[in-house]
Order: structure tokens, then C-alpha cells, then sequence
């Protein structure tokens, strides 16, 4: 690779990266300009981080497991002396900078597939749109869903003699000492090393293992001799059935990013966008447009062995005249979103019935066909056309993820299916599932490119809409805004500030009461 086009790679690294933080930004401003600790992260670590040894405080078991990205980052704001006020943006920028190392491999892997910008693109806004992530951004309680995306990531990708070596060698072994996640990517790696015959996978499993047999020692040790900090019984469910998993993927992985949390609320915004372009006379005219784009760009891909990125574009370009050129379009959105948002009355038909089934204890049985269904349709792309076998690993981690999940959900699988809830549970399949179909976009031949693309594109205008939907403990930490609730507690030394949603407050650390944040008495 020359210097120049090196360095115009790197150049578009960071245009995408910085793309990602910013959607991440106009999403939930008020984390990043004011900081939020999230649930346990001040309430359970942050306080540790004072009233513990640090060694204690930083292999201390919480829910069963250590967490060394939470409890290491309290320690950071400790022993840096970071003043109260500001201690929620380590934390937060801690979880930031996790947050952006799945894309940021994507972006710098040197695999010929990854090459085109295009692609690169795509990558970050399927990363960024596709996966339920408001629950497990920006804080650092929940890291290791990160660092098992970017594990199953370096796994996809090309191993090389010097490049990122080390970097991602400290990645996999600090992944499992945050979580028990990614211990489950273990045979994943031996798989890679038998297909790869490459001694540096070896290397890469031993790190991984290595991170693993620390984990699972804290794990084992916990469940007989009871270390565990939190005093609440955690219900997880602690079986799995196959019925199970075809309902948490036909919700999470099929209707969720197909047809949105609020799928009716999209079908109304379009009807009144239909209506009000009828009243203008406008419905005719962008319908040709429309029509004349498609069909110039299914011509040019089937004549065009390199245009692959065409139909995108094409239809890009459709859409900026849909919403921009006419501004009738922008004000309908624009007045009909939250109107329809707000609307909280709406159900969701398609869900409510696995939802009732796993309630009364049923199989759902239109869940278990429709995702039998599109398993059998992935494995045969898989067995048919063995240039798409390279993102195997992808499908395989992402029901082998999925299944644990269900093994351990809090709550039972019927809280997989409740929307706006445990997102972290399927954040990995929807995120893992959603390259597997770009790396279909390149990989298939020329039918099988063109629906694919036709179904990121589709996947990203549902995802663009579901991003923005947030609870408010996701949006803004329910409300409280961290700096007013020090000003309670200055004037009243008995307030707890409340860092979360509701039930969720931290009792400040006694090294404050000397300091210039101290209450007065």
C-alpha cells in the first residue's frame, strides 16, 4: 500500500470515526456535555473505588463475575483526583473509547474486502443504526458487549505478522476480565486456527484463554464461597430451549431491524407523507424520479462488474431530493415524528404475540417457522456459495452469543422480547448479523449483491429511525443532571444524588466531606 493512498485511508478512518461519535453525540447530548453515571457504575464501583482497598476494588465480584472496565475506570477518576463533579465523564469516556474499538478494526483491517470506502461506510452506519445500543453506550458498566464484538471481529479478520499484533493481543485478554462473555469465543478461535493453520491465532487464543481462566477463577471461587457484593438474588433464567431462541430472534434479530420498535409509527409518518405530497401535486413526479433511478442503476450494476456501490448512491441521491428539494417532505417528518413518538398507545402486533406465548408458557409457532426459515436461508448462502463462507464466523458467534444469552437472561427470555429493554442481551447478534449481510453485499454474485444492498439500505433507514428512540435514563440519565443533584447534596449532607433512573442514587464517598464540595455545616 503506498504512503498516499495510506494516508488517504487513515484520513477516512477518521472521518468515520469522528462520524460515529457525533451521531452518538446529537443522540444523547446532555451524557457527553454533563456527564452521567450509569446504575451501578456510581452507585456500586465508584463508591468501591473509595471505601475499598484497590486491589479489592478492582477484582471486587459484582452479579457473579469481576469487571475490571467499570472498577478500573473509578479507580482512574480516584487516583487521578478527579474532582466529584466532573467523575461521571471518565467513566462515560471510558465507556466512549471501548465503544469505538469494533469499528475502528473494521476501519483499519487491511482485508481486501474492507478496502473499498464504500464499504467502510456502510460498516460504521450498520454498526452505528442496527444494533439496540442506548442501554451499553457511553458508560463502562456494560464494556464487554464492546469487547466481544471487537474480539469476534479480530477474529474474522486477517492475522499479520506486526500489525496491531500486541494491540489486539492486551484486547483479548483484558475482554473476559470485564465480563463472561467472551469466554464463549473460545472455540471460535481454535475453528479460525484449524481453517487458518496460522500460529498466531494460537496466539491470540492463549490471550484469550488466559483472560478467560482468570474470570472463570473469580466465577468458581464466587459460587462456592459466596464473594459476591451484591446483596439482591439475581433471578437469571439458567436453561435454554431452541423455542426460546427462535423467539428472541424473530423479535430482536427480524422484526426489530426490519420493521423498527414502532414499525406502525413509520407506516403512519409515510401515509401522511403520501397525503401531503398528494395535496401538492408531488406524488407523481418523485415517484418517476424514483422509478428512473432504480431502473438506471439495476442496468448499470448488471452491465458493471465494479459499480457495486451504485444502487446506494442512486438511491442516496433519491432520497436527498425526497427530503431536501422538497421542503413540504422535511416539515411533514419533522411535525409528524413526534407527534406519532408521543403517541405511546400503540402496540406492537407483530411481537405481542411471541410476547403472550412465552407469558402463558407457549411456543410461539409463527416465531419458531419464520426463524427456521431464515436460518435455513443464511446456512444454505453459506453451503452454496463458499465466497461468503468468510463470514461464517460471524453467524456461528452470533447464535452461539444469542443462545447464551437466553441461558442467562435476568428475568426470563420473555424479557428479550420487551422492547426498549435488555438491548445488551442482542446487541451483539443484531451487530454481527448486520456485517455477515455486508460482507453478502461483495461476496454473493451479482443478484445476490444487488438484494443485499437493497437490504442495508433498508436496514439503515429502519435503524436511523430506531436510533433516536430512547428511554430517558438512556437520553439523559432519567433527568438528573449530575452537577444539580452535588448542589442538593452541598446544602443537605444527608441528599444521596440521584445518578439514574428512579431507585438509583450514591451515597458520596466520606473523603469528599473535607473538600471544597463538602456540604457546610
Amino acid at each position: 500500500m503506498s504512503i498516499k493512498i495510506l494516508k488517504q485511508r487513515n484520513n477516512q478512518t477518521i472521518l468515520l470515526l469522528f462520524l460515529y461519535v457525533f451521531f452518538l453525540f446529537i443522540r444523547a447530548p446532555d451524557i457527553l456535555i454533563q456527564g452521567r453515571f450509569w446504575a451501578e457504575e456510581g452507585n456500586i464501583f465508584y463508591v468501591n473505588a473509595y471505601n475499598m482497598n484497590p486491589l479489592h476494588a478492582l477484582f471486587v465480584v459484582y452479579g457473579g463475575y469481576i469487571n475490571l472496565g467499570a472498577s478500573g475506570a473509578t479507580l482512574i477518576a480516584r487516583f487521578l483526583h478527579i474532582p466529584l463533579e466532573y467523575a461521571p465523564y471518565v467513566t462515560t469516556f471510558t465507556g466512549l473509547f471501548f465503544q469505538i474499538l469494533p469499528i475502528y478494526l473494521l476501519l483499519t483491517a487491511k482485508d481486501e474486502w474492507l478496502g473499498p470506502f464504500h464499504i467502510r461506510l456502510l460498516a460504521t452506519l450498520l454498526l452505528l443504526f442496527v444494533p439496540e445500543s442506548s442501554e451499553i453506550s457511553l458508560q463502562s458498566l456494560h464494556i464487554q458487549f464492546h469487547l466481544t464484538l471487537a474480539c469476534a471481529f479480530i477474529a474474522l479478520l486477517k492475522t499479520d505478522a506486526q500489525y496491531q499484533r500486541w494491540f489486539k493481543l492486551m484486547l483479548l485478554f483484558f475482554a473476559p476480565l470485564c465480563g463472561l462473555l467472551p469466554i464463549i469465543l473460545l472455540p471460535i478461535y481454535l475453528i479460525q486456527f484449524i481453517n487458518d493453520k496460522n500460529y498466531r491465532r494460537i496466539e491470540q487464543f492463549f490471550a484469550l484463554f488466559l483472560g478467560s481462566l482468570i474470570q472463570l477463577a473469580f466465577y468458581l471461587y464466587n459460587i462456592k464461597f459466596n464473594i459476591d457484593i451484591n446483596s439482591t438474588t439475581i433471578a437469571r433464567q439458567g436453561h435454554f430451549s431452541f423455542a426460546d431462541l427462535c423467539s428472541v430472534i424473530y423479535v430482536r434479530d427480524l422484526v426489530f431491524p426490519f420493521l423498527g420498535h414502532r414499525y406502525d409509527v413509520i407506516i403512519k409518518i409515510i401515509v401522511k407523507i403520501y397525503y401531503e405530497l398528494q395535496a401538492h401535486h408531488l406524488f407523481i413526479p418523485i415517484l418517476i424520479i424514483i422509478g428512473l433511478s432504480l431502473v438506471i442503476a439495476l442496468i448499470c450494476m448488471i452491465k458493471y462488474s465494479k459499480i457495486r456501490s451504485l444502487l446506494v448512491f442512486l438511491i442516496t441521491i433519491c432520497l436527498v431530493i425526497f427530503f431536501v428539494v422538497y421542503g413540504v417532505i422535511g416539515k411533514t417528518i419533522l411535525f409528524a415524528y413526534p407527534y406519532y413518538l408521543n403517541n405511546l398507545e400503540t402496540s406492537m402486533i407483530i411481537m405481542a404475540d411471541v410476547f403472550h406465548h412465552l407469558e402463558i408458557n407457549q411456543v410461539s409457532i409463527k416465531s419458531c417457522v419464520i426463524t427456521c426459515i431464515f436460518l435455513g436461508g443464511v446456512s444454505s448462502i453459506f453451503i452454496l456459495y463458499p465466497s461468503t463462507r468468510k463470514a461464517f464466523i460471524l453467524y456461528i458467534t452470533a447464535l452461539l452469543t444469542l443462545s447464551l444469552a437466553v441461558y442467562g437472561v435476568i428475568g426470563g427470555t420473555i424479557q428479550l422480547v420487551n422492547p426498549y429493554f435488555t438491548e445488551r442481551y442482542t446487541f451483539l447478534s443484531q451487530a454481527l448479523f448486520a456485517i455477515m449481510i455486508l460482507h453478502f453485499s461483495i461476496s454473493l454474485p451479482k443478484t445476490g449483491k444487488f438484494i443485499t444492498n437493497i437490504v442495508i439500505l433498508w436496514l439503515l433507514i429502519v435503524g436511523s429511525f430506531n436510533f433516536f428512540q430512547l428511554l430517558p435514563e438512556a437520553k439523559d440519565g432519567g433527568g438528573h443532571i449530575w452537577k444539580q443533584e452535588l448542589q442538593k447534596w452541598k446544602q443537605n449532607s444527608d441528599y444521596r444524588p440521584k445518578i439514574w433512573s428512579s431507585g438509583w442514587y450514591i451515597v458520596v464517598p466520606e473523603q469528599f466531606s473535607n473538600s471544597i464540595f463538602a456540604p457546610k455545616k
